[in-house]
This record gives C-alpha cells, sequence and structure tokens, in this order.
C-alpha cells in the first residue's frame, strides 16, 4: 500500500443537509455580551449574568456580624494584550460598613 494514495470519503447518510451552521464566534460573543452588560448602564441592568452572581452573594458580613460589605456597582477596564496574555481587570465597587461603633 502506497503512502501517497488517498481514498475518496464514503457518505452513508440519507440526509444530505441537516441545519445552517451557525457562526459560533458571534454565539460566544452574544453570549459575553449578555453576561457582562456592559453596554447598559448600572441603574438599568438586569438581574442576570456576572451581575446576579454579586447581588446572589453579596451583602458579606464577618462571623460576629460587625463589618459588612455590600455590592454597589462594577466595571471592566479596556482589554489588555501582549504576546501572552489577552485579558482584562474586572473592577467592583463596594461598600464597606460597621454595624458598631469602635472606640479607641
Amino acid at each position: 500500500m502506497s503512502a501517497t494514495s488517498v481514498k475518496s470519503r464514503v457518505n452513508f447518510g440519507k440526509i444530505k443537509h441537516l441545519a445552517e451552521t451557525p457562526d459560533l464566534l458571534e454565539v460566544q460573543i452574544q453570549s459575553f455580551k449578555e453576561f457582562f452588560q456592559l453596554e447598559t448602564t448600572p441603574d438599568k441592568r438586569n438581574i442576570e449574568g456576572l451581575f446576579r452572581v454579586f447581588k446572589d452573594n453579596f451583602p458579606i458580613t464577618d462571623t460576629r456580624n460587625i463589618f459588612v460589605l455590600e455590592f454597589l456597582d462594577y466595571f471592566i477596564d479596556p482589554p489588555l494584550f501582549d504576546r501572552r496574555v489577552y485579558g482584562a481587570w474586572l473592577n467592583l465597587c463596594r461598600s464597606a460598613e460597621s454595624e458598631t461603633s469602635l472606640k479607641l
């Protein structure tokens, strides 16, 4: 058997065309936009995606319920790119409060 011979592919399927293949890059970009909601203002964001993750997990309190960390908003810096890494910083706006006054 020679290494240069190419066998033709035989298709035993009865249906020639099942469905149109979606643009997978566009699907991923749309999913990213829906998850981060970057094009909406903070007061008009839907409670879904990353906003929902923060809303579900905040406020955070310490074990004695003295300090409370509350979620206010988030934003993402423009992406950074070099030859090895592509990423962006996620910034979280939060509020920290104390339930009791600390006496010095």
